[in-house]
């Protein structure tokens, strides 16, 4: 479990939150860029009835939102707070404004963090300056990912490359998007037992997708390839 004082919760929902260490990475580095320090800020994911009740209890609100943020520590002292996020909300909005549900959703996560800086979006011009806001710091994540050369986990590698892949092109067969031919081209590296592997371009992505689930059902699916039976690789790759 990562260090962060960034947390996340689940209610009344099955989704879980990709690549959680890396997103509070980018989120503890946009609030020091904010000149905020956090003490514990807690993301609560739950769907679009259980955003409302809290809706209507609290803030005497009755309709659906995205997102609820309730401060908890006075002001000018390290941040403490509750943001609820209604993914029912983000998957409908992200398919209305046809953008990508990961985006849309780091979208409005920022969008809670930078309310507790002081951001406000009640006219045009504080939207505007709001929405300024969250596209640099969606800009500098997608920088994080991309100058990232080792991921920490297969896991990692898989929902911060894989799946965003997916989402962009649902109908492709391999990494690279061709359906023959090889391309040894190193797609993106990751730690496994001590080790450093590597995925090709040219990998079937269906084979990536049943590593994942393995992992995800705490399974073992890798073996650490040996070029010897006295001497590991110091890279292995996953085989297409």
């Amino acid at each position: 479990m990562s260090d962060t004082p960034v947390r996340y919760f689940y209610e009344q929902t099955a989704f879980r939150l990709h690549a959680p260490d890396q997103v509070s990475q980018w989120l503890s580095g946009a609030a020091q860029d904010e000149g905020l320090t956090i003490r514990q800020i807690n993301y609560i994911f739950c769907p679009d009835d259980y955003l409302l009740e809290i809706n209507r209890k609290y803030l005497n609100h009755d309709y659906y939102t995205d997102i609820i943020t309730f401060p908890l520590s006075p002001k000018n002292h390290p941040l403490e707070a509750d943001i609820f996020i209604s993914i029912d909300r983000v998957k409908e909005n992200a398919a209305t404004l046809h953008v990508n549900f990961h985006t849309e959703l780091r979208r409005v996560m920022i969008h809670g963090l930078l309310h507790l800086a002081g951001y406000d979006d009640h006219d045009p011009e504080q939207q505007k300056r709001m929405r300024a806001r969250e596209d640099h710091y969606i800009s500098k994540y997608t920088i994080m990912i991309k100058h990232k050369t080792t991921f920490d986990s297969f896991v990692e590698m898989y929902e911060s490359t894989v799946i965003p892949l997916q989402q962009k092109h649902p109908d492709w067969i391999r990494l690279d998007g061709a359906r023959a031919g090889g391309n040894r081209k190193v797609f993106a590296r990751f730690l496994y037992r001590g080790r450093r592997w590597k995925i090709h371009s040219d990998t079937h992505i269906s084979k990536l997708t049943q590593v994942y689930q393995a992992f995800r059902n705490n399974e073992d699916p890798l073996e650490i390839a040996l070029t010897s039976k006295k001497k590991p690789q110091a890279e292995t790759q996953i085989r297409t």
